[in-house]
């Protein structure tokens, strides 16, 4: 089990508003953060879980969500033995809480804030294998497995307005 808890003060902070001018925040931001992670193993099973908590004193400078979940989930055994080929077969989980996801401007190349929508609360869900033969990783992943599972929705955006990729093998 790991645990760390975090405080920072920020001052003269520089963000990119709603309509993409340069802004520096005059007063001093605070940011207080805690994350728990531990890795369960049960013979073969792997359980890691992770979770942060975040809170940002300025949320219309700084949005943060308050939560982020991290699931990892997965068996692991050895195909021949420990040194020649393992192989772990599992599935990975992002969450977050709905928040103002911030915006991207592909033509300046920088993240801008945006008062439009809420974005998240719904769980990203990706089914993985991963073989290590000797010193050579083979790395497949179906990306976006749960298409909004449990939530019946398909609210996974990467940032305001573009969208996480469709379903695909990588």
């Amino acid at each position: 089990l790991k645990a760390h808890a975090g405080y920072a003060l920020v001052a003269g902070y520089n963000y990119y508003d709603a309509k993409g001018v340069a802004r520096q925040h005059a007063e001093a931001l605070s940011i207080l953060s805690a994350d728990l992670s531990h890795h369960f193993a049960l013979g073969p099973l792997h359980l890691e879980n992770s979770a942060l908590f975040q809170v940002s004193s300025a949320q219309d400078v700084l949005p943060l969500p308050m939560l982020a979940l991290n699931l990892r989930y997965y068996v692991q055994f050895n195909i021949v033995d420990p040194k020649t080929l393992q192989l772990q077969i599992g599935l990975n989980t992002r969450y977050t809480p709905r928040w103002k996801l911030p915006s991207y401007n592909p033509v300046a190349g920088v993240f801008t804030l945006q008062d439009e929508e809420l974005y998240g609360n719904v769980p990203v869900t990706d089914i993985f294998s991963n073989a290590q033969w000797k010193q050579c990783c083979i790395f497949l992943k179906y990306e976006n497995a749960g298409r909004g599972w449990p939530a019946q929705t398909h609210d996974f955006f990467t940032a305001h307005h573009y969208i996480q990729t469709a379903p695909m093998i990588k």
